[in-house]
């Protein structure tokens, strides 16, 4: 917050002195200017209110407020009678006061929309993902002038990034300083990686081994690129720099990872669930996402050239700052209910 302000010094004591504003003058800016330098100069203005202005025997002053034109800030007058400003105070933020004076049904407005937005912004801090934390609009029981003006409110705090309105929820991304530090998870080695898909390989051709299961892993840094990971679960993995390219994952499951700058060149994912999935800095270029389910996941600065999401499903899909004009959208689904009724049991994840 900056302000305009006059400080004491050394003062024993906070003195101030009880005023009561008896007429608001508005200036032009030219008059303001003059006055603001020159109190002590007689004005017309002083000299036809100052019948109204004087002190009582309690000491209350009664006073005029002088606002200038393009100026928060005003003077408080008491001119003793005089036609120039025997006694003056400056006054911060004059104008807000004011309007707040005038329509006290403005100020109890402003702290309940401040209470709320400090509200949304403690919780988006304490029950985030990754950094991320959604408000479903029907919760906050406002209308659209009090909607629009709380995203407003949302967008000014320090500690949010950016807030994306959908409609029917608002998506917070946090600031990195305000994101907690993730849990740590157990690490997966190089050659431990290699075991699980050489094992998911004969899997899937029904001749043992076991289906890949890297949820509650982290991945990062590890090169599973050109592999067959079809039907694997990566449910709440957390990779970065984790090389997938050209990468089969179709019927995987990603729900609730994260991906930060990781390579998915390539992949062929088609009926494959990415609910929740947080990607950030992530390459998809010429992916193949047909029939997935992508409700809720959150896209940030991602490559996603010549990608395909034919009948896929983006129910409350955050993309922000990913453009999506190269990549190829036909039918998809921005209602997940829909969608799963439209694709069927096979295809509803």
């Amino acid at each position: 917050m900056e302000l305009y302000a006059f400080f004491h010094r050394k003062d024993e004591e906070i003195r101030s002195q009880h005023c009561v504003v008896e007429k608001v003058l508005e200036l032009s800016e030219r008059e303001y200017a003059r006055f603001y330098q020159s109190p002590l100069a007689e004005y017309d203005f002083i000299a036809k209110h100052r019948g109204a202005m004087r002190q009582d025997t309690d000491g209350t002053r009664h006073c005029l407020l002088v606002l200038g034109e393009n100026q928060e800030d005003g003077i408080l007058v008491d001119a003793e009678g005089y036609h120039y400003a025997r006694y003056h105070a400056f006054l911060p933020k004059a104008r807000q006061l004011y309007l707040l004076d005038q329509y006290p049904t403005i100020a109890k407005f402003n702290q309940e929309m401040a209470e709320m937005a400090e509200q949304y912004t403690q919780k988006a801090i304490i029950d985030q993902q990754s950094g991320m934390y959604r408000i479903l609009t029907d919760e906050l029981a406002l209308d659209k002038v009090e909607a629009q003006l709380l995203v407003g409110m949302l967008e000014d705090r320090p500690e949010i990034a950016y807030l994306d309105d959908l409609g029917d929820e608002l998506c917070i991304k946090l600031n990195p300083q305000y994101v907690h530090e993730e849990k740590e998870l157990p690490r997966l080695s190089q050659e431990d990686a290699d075991v699980i898909c050489a094992k998911h390989v004969l899997w899937l051709h029904d001749a043992g081994g076991e289906q890949a299961d890297f949820s509650g892993y982290d991945l990062s840094g590890l090169n599973l690129s050109h592999r067959n990971l079809n039907s694997a679960i990566f449910a709440g993995t957390r990779m970065y720099e984790t090389n997938l390219a050209q990468t089969e994952l179709c019927f995987s499951d990603f729900t609730e990872a994260t991906l930060f700058s990781c390579d998915l060149k390539g992949v062929t994912a088609e009926e494959t669930c990415f609910k929740k999935m947080v990607a950030d800095g992530c390459t998809f270029r010429g992916a193949i996402f047909t029939h997935s389910n992508f409700s809720g996941a959150l896209i940030q600065s991602c490559r996603m050239e010549q990608t395909d999401w034919t009948n896929s499903c983006t129910d409350s899909t955050v993309f922000h700052q990913t453009p999506m004009g190269q990549a190829k959208m036909n039918h998809v689904s921005e209602d997940e209910q829909d969608w799963r009724q439209d694709s069927g049991p096979a295809l509803s994840m």
